[in-house]
């Protein structure tokens, strides 16, 4: 985890709102100092208050944690590779329910 990355994110997501660090503050009740040291990098938001921004923000704790958004492309392909896999094991159940060769599986998921 890159705290500069993580800070510069929550500032990016804080200028998406249109929000300076005194009115985040505020929603959050706490200093505007402790949203400068995130931003900065010099600290990260304490376990409850990642939850709290996490929601505030509408994104995942874990996008918070690694400093970006997660690609939407990247959900669908693994999304799409997940349902071969599925298709593929129900296929080999069907076809091969005591196993088959491999050169068998293959030529069907082609």
């Amino acid at each position: 985890m890159n705290q500069q990355k993580v800070g510069r994110f929550l500032k990016e997501l804080r200028h998406q709102k249109n929000l300076t660090q005194e009115q985040l503050a505020e929603v959050l009740g706490m200093s505007n100092r402790s949203i400068s040291r995130w931003e900065n990098g010099v600290t990260m938001p304490d376990l409850d208050l990642l939850i709290q921004l996490a929601k505030f923000y509408d994104v995942d704790i874990g996008e918070i944690l690694d400093g970006e958004r997660k690609s939407r492309a990247m959900d669908e392909q693994t999304e799409e590779t997940l349902l071969k896999m599925q298709t593929t094991a129900i296929l080999k159940k069907q076809i091969c329910p005591k196993g088959c060769n491999m050169y068998v599986l293959q030529g069907l998921s082609a």
